[in-house]
């Protein structure tokens, strides 16, 4: 939140202990700063690994009822998919670390939840957070841009299994006519010419 100014940081501090006083909680850090609590940003990746649209409204709905900023919660949520992107495509290790700021359990964390979907649709859930970043800037309900997002988001993985199903049946009846018109080509081939 001090953007690296060590004025700024320990204006921060002094903000937190008149607040706290002397015993500083996490919670209580993540009100001053205006910051999303991580359980709801990870709440939304669960819901998006475990493709639940419903978890990721309620997810939605809590944020709204504890007063929290929709575009810094999207901002984290873009955050958070370019982590498990990175992880996806980085072997674990010390040049993970290098890659993201987290701490060591965060990014082993990351690299299980990466294995559960392919880079592909990463990137995906990344353009579709992103173009809600985005469109929460000019919108006058962005609640809703974000519940579409979400729903859209929760709904990726059943899409393009739809999408690879209905490839596979248009292929095999392609393959079905072409057989049908092979049998009759040698069906043709084999009887007498007319005289």
């Amino acid at each position: 939140a001090s953007e690296g100014s060590m004025r700024d940081g320990l204006s921060l501090l002094d903000q937190a202990v008149a607040f706290s006083g002397k015993t500083i909680a996490h919670a209580d850090l993540e009100v001053l700063l205006g910051a999303v609590p991580q359980e709801l940003v990870q709440g939304m990746s669960a819901a998006i690994l475990t493709q639940d649209s419903p978890a990721a409204l309620v997810v939605l709905a809590n944020l709204l009822d504890q007063g929290h900023d929709l575009k810094a919660f999207c901002s984290d949520v873009v955050e958070h998919l370019r982590n498990l992107l990175v992880a996806a495509v980085v072997p674990a290790g010390t040049e993970l670390r290098g890659l993201i700021e987290a701490s060591a359990e965060d990014i082993q964390q990351l690299a299980g939840d990466a294995r559960r979907l392919t880079p592909e649709q990463l990137q995906e859930l990344l353009t579709i957070f992103s173009q809600a970043e985005d469109s929460l800037r000019y919108s006058a309900h962005p609640r809703f841009v974000l519940e579409a997002a979400a729903v859209r988001a929760t709904r990726l993985v059943r899409q393009q299994e739809r999408r690879a199903d209905v490839k596979e049946r248009t292929e095999q009846r392609r393959e079905r006519r072409e057989e049908r018109r092979e049998r009759r080509r040698e069906m043709h081939a084999h009887q007498p010419a007319a005289k």
